[in-house]
């Protein structure tokens, strides 16, 4: 893995000379925009900028969109534990989670571990509810999270550490470095996290409740992340970015347990990617490869116990190549299209033999504009070996009557291809099982009530209804073992509220934003006609959450208050109420100085999470710590090529 990763270093090195070659011409963002941004006007977005409170750089990518998105996220408890998402009261696998256009989902389990994915890693991250099956392909139910990274040209040298110091042996060290000139950029950053998790927790699952301490839980990560930007003039630009990360999380033993636990597992991850842009007045072209690769080593028991004794191994490896090439037929019509292949391969001894697989994709879309109106429409194939998913399609417009509303509908076929697990494992696997598939549909309307520039005063307010259908849903059973079958059909439909907010009262300044979910995903029916699941809720999917935020600025001095509202989730999809999980608040609060001397900025914050110290369960079983603390130390330097 290391060799690897020092190869692709040396990849990136003669793009720093072809830079130093050429002439600057300043590209336009919104023609550097990918298809699959650009064509989707019709979708609502939410964009969170995960560098502009360094408070929370230190955490993972799932803790921050559980605070400042209406996304659902579900971890095993403690740092560092398993972290998954899911969107429109759909299932984890059915949200696509990428890096740069690259798609993270693991080949095995079809879901991606938010755990591995640094806050401080990425600039950008934007939100993308109902993401067509036609523009980002299988597994898109709920909708997609893109993980952006994008170069500042104006930046000419800019370094920042950060220090972490926290409850429960919480530790971490942030170092970032970028550097260039007005043609090329370079991004390196380094992260390291440990915590020991040893917090006490009400074991209401032991005769009593006794106060229990959480042992066998410590954890530590390290990562290295860097990209190279390059603007070589007429239209023409270079990307390239290498990520290695690597965990090991001991795992504790569940609530109500009378033994204790030895269970550990270490991942890692790679990846690299290099991508080419060619960018004309009516045209834009762009090509990008990328490879990819996980690794997984589960142990639990003692190596002499050859009953009880666990060592599972698991290699994924994936060589993903695409292009894609837009085009203005008109000043109105623009047609874009693309052309994807992808080597997957996975090994485990769980596996009869080494897993080989193609897929093989081709889509197109067109895009029509006419005075208010932008109509969106698409198409996609996908090929795999002895699978044969159906095309996939999509329409939707947006209609501005003016520029503070927009009101969009769109309708696209979903699908989801069945993870290698699903099909190789052993014993249980089905290598016969055929793709999920469903419809999905939202309306939405955005509207900027107040939007005063001058007077910094800002309200806007979105509402969406949305609906989807999922058939074939795979799920795993025990027959004479647990298989994975055909097994469910679910509709999910519900109401998202947002409302964004921003005012100044000087010398303060408070922005924020109000969010409310009603969410009804059922089972419709079951492959075996049982009636016992039939009109349940989904388990841990909530019928109601709610979030709220608020950001209070005096000077150099900035407040944050957060509040999240998860309502009651089913554990089981018997509706069993004596099993259910009961609603919880959890309100957070940081405080933090900055203040800059010269080109150096300087602060300091300090968080208190759980500040209620409320005692829930994200997932049965599996405690929460209660009230902790974290204080975070940034200094740095900053200059711009103008100085």
């Amino acid at each position: 893995m290391e060799k690897i990763y020092l190869l692709f270093i040396l990849i990136l090195l003669p793009f720093l000379t072809l830079a130093q070659e050429q002439k600057v011409q300043e590209i336009s963002p919104v023609v550097v925009e990918s298809n699959k941004k650009f064509f989707s006007d019709d979708h609502t977005t939410l964009t969170i900028n995960s560098e502009s409170n360094p408070v929370v750089q230190h955490e993972n990518v799932g803790y921050l969109l559980s605070r400042k998105s209406p996304l659902i996220t579900r971890n095993y408890g403690g740092y560092g534990s398993l972290t998954s998402v899911s969107m429109h009261g759909t299932g984890s696998n059915h949200t696509q989670v990428t890096w740069n256009g690259i798609p993270l989902n693991s080949p095995t389990t079809g879901q991606a571990d938010l755990s591995l994915l640094p806050a401080g890693f990425v600039h950008r991250i934007e939100v993308i509810n109902g993401a067509s099956g036609s523009l980002y392909g299988s597994g898109t139910f709920g909708g997609s999270v893109n993980l952006d990274n994008e170069p500042d040209w104006n930046n000419r040298f800019t370094t920042q550490y950060s220090f972490n110091i926290g409850s429960y042996g919480h530790l971490g060290h942030l170092i970032a470095l970028q550097a260039g000139k007005s043609k090329i950029q370079y991004n390196i950053s380094f992260i390291k996290s440990e915590a020991d998790n040893n917090f006490y927790f009400k074991d209401i699952y032991w005769h009593g409740s006794p106060l229990r301490k959480n042992t066998n839980n410590q954890y530590s990560d390290a990562g290295i992340l860097q990209n190279v930007y390059i603007n070589a003039g007429k239209g023409n630009y270079f990307e390239a970015g290498t990520w290695y990360q690597k965990k090991i999380l001991r795992i504790p033993a569940v609530m109500g347990s009378y033994e204790t636990s030895n269970a550990r597992q270490k991942d890692s991850l790679f990846r690299a990617y290099i991508s080419y842009r060619k960018n004309g007045e009516k045209s834009a072209f762009h090509i990008r490869s990328a490879y990819l690769s996980d690794y997984l080593n589960y142990v639990n028991g003692k190596p002499g116990d050859s009953l009880a004794f666990i060592d599972s191994r698991i290699n994924t490896s994936r060589i993903l190549n695409e292009t894609e090439y837009r085009h203005f037929i008109t000043k109105r019509l623009i047609a874009g299209g693309g052309l994807s292949y992808s080597l997957i391969t996975g090994e485990s001894a769980n596996y009869i033999s080494k897993i080989k697989e193609t897929e093989t994709a081709f889509y197109g879309n067109l895009k029509y504009i006419y005075k208010d109106f932008i109509l969106n429409t698409g198409f996609r194939k996908e090929f795999y070996r002895g699978l044969n998913p159906l095309p996939q399609f999509s329409a939707g417009i947006r209609f501005m009557p003016h520029n503070d509303l927009a009101i969009r509908v769109t309708l696209s076929t979903k699908f989801r291809k069945p993870t290698l697990n699903e099909k190789y494992w052993r014993p249980g696997g089905n290598p016969d099982l055929r793709p999920e598939k469903g419809l999905g549909g939202e309306l939405s309307t955005e509207w900027n009530i107040l939007n005063d520039i001058r007077g910094n005063q800002h309200i806007s307010v979105k509402l969406t209804a949305y609906y989807q259908s999922v058939d074939n849903w795979i799920q795993w059973i025990l027959k004479d073992s647990l298989t994975p079958v055909e097994y469910k059909k679910v509709h999910a439909s519900g109401i998202e509220t947002w409302i964004d907010f921003s005012f100044l009262i000087y010398p303060i300044s408070v922005s924020g934003f109000l969010n409310y979910n009603f969410n009804r995903s059922v089972i419709k029916e079951t492959y075996d006609g049982n009636p016992i699941y039939k009109g349940n809720q989904l388990i841990y999917v909530p019928s109601q959450s709610s979030r709220a935020s608020a950001q209070i600025k005096y000077g150099n001095v900035l407040l944050d208050i957060s509040c999240v509202y998860t309502g009651i989730r089913e554990t089981v999809e018997t509706g069993n109420r004596s099993l259910q999980l009961p609603p919880y608040t959890v309100f957070d609060a940081s405080v933090g100085y900055s203040v800059k001397f010269s080109s150096m900025p300087f602060g300091i914050w300090f968080r208190c999470d759980n500040l209620l110290n409320k005692q829930y369960e994200i997932i049965r079983s599996y405690p929460v710590p209660g009230r902790t603390f974290q204080l975070v130390l940034s200094l740095g330097f900053s200059r711009n090529n103008e100085q």
